[in-house]
Order: C-alpha cells, then structure tokens, then sequence
C-alpha cells in the first residue's frame, strides 16, 4: 500500500520529469526565436534551428519536439541512446506509481517512410535495440512498453509489423488510438 508519502514523491517526480522537460522545451523555442530573429530563413533557417535544438522540422509551419522525449529510430546513434535513457526514467516512475505500462512514441524518421521500403527497412534496423532494450528494461519491473499509432510510421499497420517481428519481446505492445490511422486503413485489419 501506499502512503500519502509516497504520493507525494511520485507526484513530485513527475512534475521535477515534466519541468524538466518544459525547461528543454523553452530553451530550445528561444533558440528558434533567436534563429528566426536574426533574419535566418526558409530551408537554411530550419537546417540551422534542427542543428542548433534538435527540433526537427515537421514542415514549414510546425517543429516536433524531440528533445523532450527522444527519438528512439534516430539516425545519429547518440540520440537513439538518449531517447533509452530518457525513457528509462520514466520505466521508474510507472514502476514506482504501479503502472502495468509505458505509452510512446515511434520517432526518428520522416511521416513520408512508410512509401520508402528500404528508409522503412533502415528506421526499423535503427529502432528495434533501443525497443529491446527498453523492454528488457521494463521486464525487469513488470512493465509493458506500448506504441501508440501517433503518426508517421506508427499509424501504418505494416510498418508496425515489421517492427514487432524485428523486437520480437513478449512485453512489447500497441496502444491503438482509432483516430489516428490514415485514410484508407481497415482500423479493424490496422489492430488484427
């Protein structure tokens, strides 16, 4: 059982997680302003603001945030590993809060992957040690690791299976949200 103690830590986790990352988050949108501000635009702006935050550029009117989570299919090693550490810490918080899972994110790789089979068969590659490793994790603290299809390669049915054949991990799962497949997608064959 828990006390009110406890409580109060756990919360207090949580929020010294989240503050965390709004700070991150605000250093990382006053370098964009600084950027912008300085009369740095278009395609030479977003590859400067992407170097300068780790904000990646979604398109030319929205940033994904992925310094705040991490993106676990990441093209540069050092941010794959980042993204396990940093999921890690939550892997503690659900144990300690007595969580049976952790949702996330499936990042590092453009929305467009799912048309590109040799991209998708890389950001696969690139995902599945940080997804084991995760779940070894996570297996250790009786916790499942779930993927919610939050867009890009994660809304698309056959792309999450080629992930979950690759991770093959028992405490490995999906999350689905029925509003977040594409247009055209059975959501009855997207969960089968």
């Amino acid at each position: 059982t828990r006390t009110g103690d406890d409580e109060e830590m756990a919360v207090g986790a949580l929020v010294a997680l989240r503050g965390t990352q709004r700070r991150e988050r605000g250093e990382n949108l006053r370098r964009q302003d600084a950027l912008r501000s300085g009369g740095v635009t278009g395609e030479k702006a977003q590859i400067q603001i992407t170097r300068a935050t780790g904000l990646r550029v979604a398109d030319k009117r929205s940033f994904h945030d992925a310094g705040c989570i991490g993106e676990i299919g990441a093209e540069e090693k050092d941010a794959r590993k980042d993204a396990v550490t940093r999921h890690k810490k939550w892997l503690d918080v659900c144990e300690y809060l007595g969580c049976h899972s952790m949702r996330m994110n499936w990042h590092g790789a453009p929305r467009e992957i799912v048309s590109d089979a040799k991209g998708l068969e890389e950001f696969v590659k690139r995902s599945e040690p940080g997804f084991a490793e995760l779940c070894d994790y996570a297996a250790k603290k009786k916790l499942d690791v779930l993927i919610e299809n939050h867009g890009g390669a994660s809304s698309d049915p056959a792309a999450m299976e080629k992930l979950f054949a690759a991770v093959k991990h028992p405490n490995f799962g999906t999350l689905p949200d029925f509003g977040n497949f594409p247009q055209g997608v059975d959501i009855y064959d997207g969960i089968d």
